[in-house]
């Protein structure tokens, strides 16, 4: 009987065997070259890499999962509605840094929003059921108990914030105290001697740093007038109305760019003049800092290599679970505009 066309075998697929014979190396070196272990030169795992191109050999995921035990991606799991997830200049950066780290790394990257209870539960079933294999947590104090229900699972994590070491877990985080203190020092070589601080809410851990370097730095002849608010454009209006009305102020250092858009807008509408009448640092670089008239001043973040390097202390706690936690601060730089 004659086959018909579509019976026919179409070409073969290339195996990882073919692609081991192609660049002279065994199997199991093509194998971990594949998979990313750490175990194989960079000679090695380039010309594994060049064979696998060359032939078109593509891993089969799930094949791979089984024999790996992992599924080459990390989850970022964010603790905010999607309104504010959407809304926020930081986040795209961050996720941006993440994604391209991993996609380097061979992984790749799982938004997960928590922006409520049940969304936070849903997250953390999702990473425990191993769906990823590691984490990445943004604001993890919204969210304490999912990251210490993943903790106790030894499910691989980062995270951003103020928090202390332990084991299990890389934390990557800003020098918040040397930035803010060198926004108040900015302030007073201006010839301020009224400067107020709009900080995050109380239950951040961040703000207490914030006012502990805004405090140390001001002279003790100065007036302490500090407001706060949930960095939003909202909150930085409500609070430095409440400056205004607290009494004299002529500097403004504000703990987030948003909240900046808002403390001018509610100056602006009470006939202060910025800088002229008062001074106005941020602290971010986010998109809004060159949009605001006046542009702002502000503290630049680098939030793409924070998404980075987060993405990569993930990556390597799965090859490494047993290593100890680590705290990495990253460095943060002035950019003054005309804003103060």
């Amino acid at each position: 009987m004659r086959s018909r066309k579509g019976d026919q075998p179409g070409p073969k697929r290339p195996t990882l065997t073919d692609v081991a014979a192609l660049a002279g190396v065994s199997m199991m070196t093509a194998s971990r070259a594949m998979n990313g272990e750490r175990y194989v030169s960079a000679a090695a795992t380039e010309k594994v890499r060049a064979a696998a191109a060359e032939l078109g050999f593509v891993p089969h995921q799930g094949a791979r999962s089984l024999a790996t035990n992992r599924t080459d991606s990390v989850a970022l799991i964010a603790p905010m509605a999607g309104e504010r997830f959407f809304n926020d200049p930081n986040i795209a950066p961050m996720i941006a840094g993440a994604s391209s780290r991993l996609t380097e790394l061979g992984s790749q990257l799982v938004v997960l929003i928590a922006g409520g209870s049940e969304q936070a539960d849903r997250a953390r079933d999702h990473v425990l059921a191993r769906h990823v294999d590691g984490a990445i947590i943004l604001s993890p104090q919204i969210i304490p108990d999912v990251m210490e229900k993943l903790l106790d699972a030894n499910v691989p994590l980062a995270a951003t914030g103020s928090l202390d070491e332990r084991p299990g877990l890389d934390v990557v985080d800003v020098d918040i105290e040397s930035a803010v203190a060198r926004s108040v020092q900015r302030l007073l070589d201006e010839g301020c001697t009224a400067i107020g601080l709009i900080a995050g809410p109380l239950d951040d851990p961040r703000s207490q740093l914030q006012y502990a370097a805004y405090d140390r730095e001001l002279p003790a002849a100065h007036p302490r007038t500090v407001a706060r608010g949930d960095y939003s454009v909202r909150a930085g209006s409500t609070a430095a109305g409440e400056l205004l009305g607290a009494g004299r102020v002529d500097g403004l250092v504000v703990c987030g760019d948003a909240m900046a858009v808002g403390a001018i807008t509610t100056l602006q509408e009470q006939g202060r003049k910025v800088p002229e009448d008062v001074k106005v640092i941020g602290f971010d670089d986010s998109s809004l800092a060159e949009t605001t008239v006046p542009p702002l001043t502000t503290t630049r973040v680098p939030f793409f290599d924070i998404g980075a390097r987060m993405a990569e202390l993930v990556w390597e706690r799965v090859r490494e679970p047993g290593r100890p936690g680590s705290r990495t601060v990253v460095d943060s730089t002035l950019i003054v505009r005309s804003s103060g």
